[in-house]
């Protein structure tokens, strides 16, 4: 029987490079898919409150363009594609929060940030995992390489010490890693990673009620750990399954120059979101 899952991707225009890339990626990945029934929920956020496009040298309109040209490249799965051209959205949280609500027939869903680099093999891996996993409730996640503190080892690929530099790391190496059996690895303490391919099982997800009227970008991952925990749930690691965030080949930064946002704005809105997810946390 194959596994319904949903993956769900939020862009902002001074972004749409790095999905371009992304889709290359997951096209490959696509590949190895044997019994995944995938839909990507993909949103291009272009509020108005966040671009002012009367100040940037891009118009909306070659943004929307290539935004559909990429779509092009989400061939072998189904899509549900949001434009978004009001003030709906603020960022991925929104698209997250509504996700069980708005796309209840699915097994899982996966969270995914437009910067991330791919084992080409991730497919293959989970529907393999999930073949496996009798749990209701869990996480399943891919390894990186280690970000900070000794806390990430646990979802880290190479543990080797403090100096490591994720920002120099060039994330492209994880595509010649010597591959290796993949074996899952099942942790009571759960160090979830957010929008690198992480898998969360629709029973879990549904469960969990986050903060009232969170906007734009938050802690959501660090709350769904604790709500998890709470539940029992484990999280499953893929071990020789690596995706990594692109730090040093960053394609986002030279739209800064092109594309006006008002910044301070959804600062403010990330304040206010981070708010309540701490009265959570402090409640909780």
């Amino acid at each position: 029987m194959n596994s319904k899952v949903l993956l769900l991707l939020h862009i902002f225009p001074r972004e749409i490079d790095d999905v371009d890339n992304l889709a290359n990626q997951l096209k490959v990945a696509s590949k190895f898919i044997n019994k995944l029934d995938i839909t990507a929920n993909i949103v291009l956020n272009l509020n108005p409150e966040i671009i002012n496009w009367s100040k940037s040298k891009l118009p909306k309109e070659f943004i929307i363009s290539k935004f559909h040209h990429i779509l092009g490249k989400f061939d072998w799965c189904k899509t549900e594609v949001e434009v978004i051209e009001d003030t709906t959205y603020w960022g991925y949280m929104e698209q997250r929060v509504e996700a069980p609500t708005k796309f209840p027939d699915v097994d899982g869903y996966i969270f995914l940030d437009p910067d991330i680099i791919l084992d080409d093999y991730i497919f293959y891996a989970i529907e393999n995992s999930l073949n496996t996993i009798t749990d209701d409730e869990f996480i399943l996640s891919p390894q990186m390489y280690r970000f900070w503190d000794s806390s990430w080892d646990l979802i880290s690929y190479d543990k080797s010490g403090s100096d490591f530099n994720v920002d120099t790391f060039d994330p492209y190496y994880i595509k010649v890693l010597d591959r290796q059996d993949i074996r899952l690895e099942a942790n009571s303490k759960i160090k979830f990673a957010g929008g690198w391919f992480n898998y969360i099982s629709k029973a879990l997800y549904s469960s969990i009620k986050f903060p009232d009227q969170v906007k734009g970008y938050g802690p959501e991952d660090t709350f769904l750990s604790i709500e998890a925990q709470k539940r029992k749930a484990y999280q499953y690691i893929m071990e020789g399954i690596v995706v990594q965030e692109n730090r040093k080949y960053l394609n986002n930064s030279v739209y800064t120059d092109y594309i006006y946002y008002e910044m301070e704005k959804l600062k403010e809105v990330n304040k206010k979101t981070l708010e309540k997810f701490i009265q959570s946390f402090n409640h909780g």
